[in-house]
């Protein structure tokens, strides 16, 4: 049982995370990401994802 528990846990971390990245990129949004498969990307692969898009965002804002 504590590891359906955990497992849930974990699931849901990751849903969290997820809604919280795409809220931080909502920005930086436009046709190109709409052209990305994530359903086809297990969720934390997903979101190590969106984590580097949000990090090259951030790194290279003002850049151009």
């Amino acid at each position: 049982m504590s590891e359906h528990i955990h497992f849930v846990s974990t699931e849901v971390d990751e849903l969290l995370r997820n809604l919280e990245l795409r809220d931080e990129l909502e920005p930086y949004f436009d046709e190109s990401v709409s052209r990305i498969l994530f359903q086809r990307l297990p969720l934390a692969a997903e979101n190590d994802f969106l984590a580097s898009m949000l990090e090259w965002e951030i790194i290279n804002q003002g850049v151009l």
